[in-house]
Parts: C-alpha cells; structure tokens; sequence
C-alpha cells in the first residue's frame, strides 16, 4: 500500500476515534502543563472561562447535530440518505466544526500554550478528513452530492471556510458511517419509498456499499462449517450476484432475485464470464412466487433488516418459508443492534427482533455476533443467523 493509500484510508476511517485520541492527547498535555508548570497564555484566567464556554456550546451542537444525523439515517433506514435537517441545511460538516471547537475549547481551558498549539493542529486534520470524505462522494454519488452543495454551499462556517462550488467526496469503499453528512437522493425526506423501490434506485445512482465485488466471508464459513450440502438454492436480493456465484461453484443450483434489473444484468455477465449456469430473474419476492420452489436452502445478505417494522419482517421470514422445502434452511446475515456506531451504516436489529421476525416458521440453529464481510477496516457488526425451517401442521 503506498503513502497515497495509507492516507486516505486514515482520513477516512471512523473519525470517532480519531476525535477522541485527540481529546485525550490534549487534556493529557493540558494536565502536564498544569503539573509542571508549562508556559501558559498571558490572559490565562479569561481563557479558561472562554475554553469553558466553548467546549459546552460545541458539546451541545455535537449532540444536535448528530441527533439529526441519526434521526435520518433511523427513520429512512438507508444505509445512506442525505441529511437536510438542523445544522446539515446550513453546512456540510457539523459533526466536524463541532469537534474543532471543541480541541479549541480544551486549549484555551487549561490555557497552556502546548494544549492550545496542538488543538490548531487539529484544524488541518479535520480540514483534510472534510477534504477527503468529500472527494470520495463525489466520485461515489456524482449527481446526488453535486445537487447537496449547491443547496449547501459551506463545509463546516459560512463565508469564512471553503464556501462555494468546492471539490468534494466521500468516506466508502464500502461505507456507512461517518462524519457531516450522509447521502443519497433528494425528496425522501417527503415521500419514503419502499425498500424495493430504495433498493432500484441506489443500484441506478451507483449507491452501493454492500457490493464487495465478492462472496460474503460468513456465507462461505457456513455452507462449509456446518455443512450445508448443495442442493436447489435461493439467494434473496442477490444483487450483483457474487455470493450466489460462489454457491453454484460449489455445485448448488442457484435462483438469484432482486428488483434491480441493473443488478440482475450485472450479475448475469459475472456468471457469464464465471462460466456457470445460474438463474437470475429480476421480481419482488414479496409479491411473486419465485420459480424453481420449493428450495432446500435460502440465503439472503441485508434483505431481513432493511423492513422497518416487525409486521414486515415477519411477513418476510414466512414467505422465505414458504419457498423452502421440508427442513429447508434459511441463512441471514443482519446489522446488529449491538453495535454502538458513531455515524451511518446498515439497518441495526436487535436479537429479539430476528427471534420476532422468524418464530414460528423457523428454528434457530446458531445466532453468531460478528461482522459483515467488507473492504472497509472496521466493517460494521452483524448477525448471522442460521435457521431451518419448521414442520407446522
């Protein structure tokens, strides 16, 4: 990996933790100055009360703003939607300004002038990571986030830093989560769509991070652990179709769906090229009656999670049911609720809502806690819950 990588994948990692090694570095030099009497500013006092100050009112605009980040990102339950409310209509990045003023504040509190140097040099780093996150969006969602600057012209404070018309991107490879905004298409705050019609219009816009251009590492330990034998297989919301590949090299006879005809023909040339006889139909599986059933085994990599409510998840579980023959068994892979997540990423469920979502039609087999199969360094937690199907009279 050369410098050029490194560091971008440094400005694009999770900024929670960088932002709190900082505060650390900073109020540990700040009690070493204190201690030891380091040189301090020659308004000492006043600067504590204005450190003070400072530190609150950014305290308090951190918690708004993420408040408004997360509200979006709950009730659209997209991986990634374009944040218009409170301090995102204003500016791009409120998560960030609100953690320099917040380095600045804990500078001028202990009023050494060490603490103070170094909460500047803060300034270039978040300046960078604003830089960066926005180069990476633009590449990943052209149309989308050109639209959000023109509306929201100001990075992180109007007519003073890096107003109008700036280049500008994104944090993903396969991202979910970071700082000052969180995009997608514009209009959904008004009118919210339905998953599948959510799901065609981020293949179309190329809003994509769960493809990883390759099989999910939890779907491959599975079929292999357990074992699941090859048989007639279902893979629900098969995307471009790189796990239902990896199944049919294994000798499974694969029916791949999405109601993306994008990825269904994305996933038809992968099979092609791969050389392998596999079925990939573009339909709604809530509302279709896939062809090819029953099936001996379904899987499905982010599908379960993406329906808001219990009703939905449910109605989901029993038509996977449905299509599954005697003893058939069903793999999903979920966000997991457990995670506490500082920014954006899959739909969280909790372990009971799976056990909601799936009882009565399913047994439970194993409930593991680990991680999605990602590009990215800290890919985002998830469930993997294999489950086989009940014989109900």
């Amino acid at each position: 990996m050369n410098s050029s990588n490194v560091l971008n994948a440094f400005f694009l990692s999770n900024p929670f933790y960088r932002g709190t090694a900082e505060q650390i570095i900073l109020i540990g030099t700040g009690i070493c100055g204190l201690v030891f009497s380091w040189k301090h500013f020659p308004i000492f006092p006043f600067s504590r009360m204005l450190g003070g100050v400072l530190i609150i009112v950014a305290y308090g605009f951190h918690w708004w703003a993420h408040r408004k980040h997360k509200q979006a990102h709950d009730e659209s339950m997209e991986i990634q939607t374009i944040v218009t409310a409170g301090a995102f209509a204003r500016i791009r990045h409120p998560l960030y300004l609100s953690l320099l003023a917040m380095n600045v504040g804990i500078g001028l509190a202990f009023g050494v002038m060490l603490t103070f140097v170094l909460a500047l040099l803060t300034i270039i780093h978040w300046v960078l990571t604003a830089l960066k996150e926005e180069e990476a969006l633009m590449k990943r969602f052209p149309a989308e986030y050109k639209r959000y600057k023109q509306k929201v012209r100001w990075r992180m404070i109007p007519w003073i830093f890096l107003g109008k018309g700036c280049v500008c991107s994104k944090s993903f490879p396969g991202v979910q989560r970071q700082s000052g905004l969180i995009p997608v298409s514009f209009g959904m705050e008004k009118k919210r769509m339905s998953v599948e019609d959510r799901y065609k219009e981020r293949y179309k816009t190329g809003a994509t991070p769960w493809d990883i251009g390759k099989p999910d590492f939890n779907l491959i330990e599975i079929v292999h652990k357990t074992p699941i034998k090859p048989c007639k297989a279902l893979d629900i919301g098969c995307g471009t179709g790189d796990n239902s590949i990896w199944l049919a090299q294994q000798n499974f006879q694969v029916n791949g769906t999405d109601t993306s005809a994008f990825a269904i023909e994305k996933a038809r040339e992968k099979a092609s090229k791969a050389n392998l006889q596999s079925s990939f139909i573009v339909v709604d599986f809530l509302k279709n009656k896939i062809e090819g059933a029953p099936f001996g085994f379904a899987f499905d990599r982010g599908c379960l999670h993406s329906f808001h409510s219990e009703e939905d998840r449910r109605r989901f579980a029993e038509n996977v049911a449905a299509h599954l023959e005697k003893d058939g068994l069903w793999l999903t892979i979920l966000g997991n609720a457990d995670e506490k997540r500082h920014g954006i990423g899959p739909p969280q469920r909790s372990a009971r809502d799976i056990v909601d979502a799936v009882e009565p039609s399913f047994e439970i087999l194993s409930l593991i806690s680990t991680h999605f199969g990602s590009d990215r360094p800290n890919p985002p937690r998830a469930w993997v819950c294999l489950m086989r199907k009940r014989n109900i009279a």
